[in-house]
C-alpha cells in the first residue's frame, strides 16, 4: 500500500508470497525503506493492487497463471469505497503475516538444521542476499537461542545501494 496522506510521507508496505524465492526482492524492497511481510495465502493469489492515498486502486493481473509471471494488464480505478475493501482485505493479511526479519530467520534455521556447516557465500548466492545481511539475520538467530552468551558487536554491514529500479507488482 502506498499514499501521503497529503502530508509528504510515503510508506510502502509490501506483501509477499510465504516462499524463500522472493527473499532477495523482499530484501531490496526493505532496503528501500519499505516495510515487508510474507503471507502464505499469497502463493495462490492471480491478483496484484496498489492502494495510492485511500483513493486509488490499481489492479494488476498476470499475464498467465504462476507466481513468477510477470503483470501485463492493469487498471486504475478512483474509487475510495473499492479502495477501502481493498484496504481492509490488505490489513486483514497485513495483520496475520511474518515479516521480513523474521521468515528470513525461519529459512535460515531450517537450512541450517540440515546442513549446520553452510557457508554464508553459498547462503547469499541462493537466496539471492548479499552476505552482510545474511550474516546479519545469523547473528540474531544466535543471539535470540543464546541470550545470555555474551558475544563480540555485531560487524557494521556494508551500506547495500539498490541497483535495480524497484516496480510494484
Amino acid at each position: 500500500m502506498a499514499g501521503n496522506g497529503g502530508q509528504g510521507k510515503v510508506e510502502f508496505e509490501y506483501l509477499m508470497p510465504k516462499s524463500q524465492e522472493r527473499l532477495g526482492v523482499a530484501y531490496r524492497y526493505r532496503s528501500a525503506g519499505a516495510a515487508v511481510r510474507f503471507h502464505p495465502a499469497l502463493l495462490v493469489t492471480d491478483l496484484r493492487y496498489i492502494i495510492v492515498d485511500h483513493r486509488l486502486t490499481v489492479l494488476g493481473l498476470p499475464s498467465a497463471i504462476g507466481e513468477n509471471q510477470p503483470t501485463r494488464e492493469g487498471y486504475s480505478i478512483s474509487s475510495e469505497a473499492l479502495a477501502d475493501i481493498f484496504t481492509q482485505q490488505f490489513n486483514s493479511k497485513w495483520s496475520a503475516a511474518t515479516d521480513y526479519d523474521d521468515y528470513a530467520r525461519e529459512v535460515l534455521s531450517e537450512i541450517k538444521s540440515h546442513n549446520s556447516s553452510v557457508s554464508t557465500k553459498l547462503l547469499s548466492a541462493r537466496l539471492l542476499i548479499p552476505t552482510a545481511e545474511i550474516e546479519r539475520l545469523l547473528y540474531s538467530l544466535k543471539a535470540e537461542s543464546n541470550p545470555s552468551e555474551e558475544r563480540p558487536a555485531l560487524p557494521k554491514a556494508s551500506q547495500v545501494e539498490v541497483s535495480e529500479e524497484l516496480t510494484i507488482r
